[in-house]
């Protein structure tokens, strides 16, 4: 989803959870990934526009669930499905 479709749907709205805004920001992430094997942090900042810290929130979420891997690549962290 880009930027225009979240403001179409409310978001980020008066009262909805953080819990929610990082639910969604863990979908949009593991589509995101689906068409690649590794994918920089850094891109999915920049491709995505969700705000760093809900994203950060989101991967961490997904790394707990066993969904994604992190490796280092010099100075870049990659995440893997």
């Amino acid at each position: 989803m880009d930027k225009q479709e979240w403001k179409e749907l409310g978001f980020p709205r008066q009262g909805a959870s953080l819990l929610t805004m990082i639910s969604l920001a863990e979908g949009e992430i593991l589509n995101f990934m689906e068409k690649k094997e590794e994918v920089a942090l850094t891109d999915i900042v920049d491709q995505l526009g969700f705000p760093e810290p809900i994203i950060m929130m989101s991967i961490g979420g997904l790394i707990r669930d066993g969904l994604v891997v992190t490796k280092r690549r010099n100075q870049f962290i990659l995440l893997i499905v």
